[in-house]
């Protein structure tokens, strides 16, 4: 996936992990798996995609919340899986030269292929088409990553990208709001020097008033790559109408690696 408006980015010293058997987006689950670990984990299961990664990786960490936006789309679903790995000895079994990759697995056995796609939704999504001979134009993509706090940090705050925020809390009221943001997300879908990103106040409160000076919903806040810890709101406190995004999106595309595009 290719960045645009951005320059090559530098590699990352410090990594933070999570060391939990899985993490979780507000709609997704990505189990952690390791070599004594997989087969147990591909017993009975058509279909499990897994991100191979590595803690001196920064360009995984770049790519993981796109690959995290396309679990999404399965939160429940019984046939196919989302996982990841950081071990080594599953890297020298596959052939693994080169991070992060995509492997997948077929009908619960061993053998395994390389998914030759960019970490996008788009790729991902239409290569298990594909692979499964399926057809998913049923199900609804999203082009932003739900945040909750677990996964915040290894997400939003290691990453070396820029991020853009929606924070609401009345999913209901807010809707035109949230699909707007949803679509301004579309028009960056290939760029991953920018991440979109939602948080649910209403369910992760705490994470919201741990990070964040706003109360008020629908607030966006932009982060620059290096700015995680000097989060801007973008807005002035008024309700966020599509008009508004539509000027944002504008400035959006004309940013500059090193400039933030937020209101003064």
């Amino acid at each position: 996936m290719a960045a645009v408006h951005q320059k090559p980015l530098e590699i990352a010293i410090a990594v933070v992990f999570v060391l939990s058997i899985c993490f979780y987006s507000s709609v997704s689950l990505v189990h952690e798996i390791n070599k004594g670990s997989l087969k147990k984990f591909l017993q009975g299961k058509l279909f499990v995609l897994t991100f191979v990664d590595s803690p001196t990786c920064s360009r995984c960490r770049v790519l993981l919340p796109f690959y995290v936006q396309a679990s999404q789309i399965f939160p429940h679903d019984p046939e196919i899986f989302f996982t990841r790995t950081h071990d080594k000895n599953l890297m020298m079994d596959w052939g693994v030269t080169e991070l992060p990759a995509l492997i997948y697995h077929r009908d619960g056995i061993s053998n395994y292929e390389v998914m030759p796609v960019d970490i996008t939704v788009d790729d991902i999504m239409d290569q298990i088409a594909r692979v499964l001979q399926g057809n998913f134009a049923g199900l609804s993509r999203s082009y932003t990553v739900h945040l909750n706090d677990k996964n915040y940090d290894e997400l939003i705050v290691t990453p070396k990208q820029n991020v853009l925020l929606l924070i609401y809390s009345k999913p209901k009221e807010e809707k035109e709001v949230i699909d707007t943001f949803e679509k301004v997300a579309y028009a960056f879908r290939k760029d991953d020097a920018i991440l979109f990103a939602t948080l649910d106040a209403k369910k992760y409160g705490l994470l919201r008033d741990q990070k964040f000076k706003t109360r008020e919903t629908p607030a966006v806040i932009w982060m620059g790559q290096n700015e995680k810890s000097a989060p801007k709101r973008v807005s002035r406190g008024y309700i966020l109408t599509k008009q508004d995004f539509s000027v944002y999106k504008a400035r959006l595309l004309h940013v500059q690696s090193k400039t933030s595009p937020c209101t003064k």
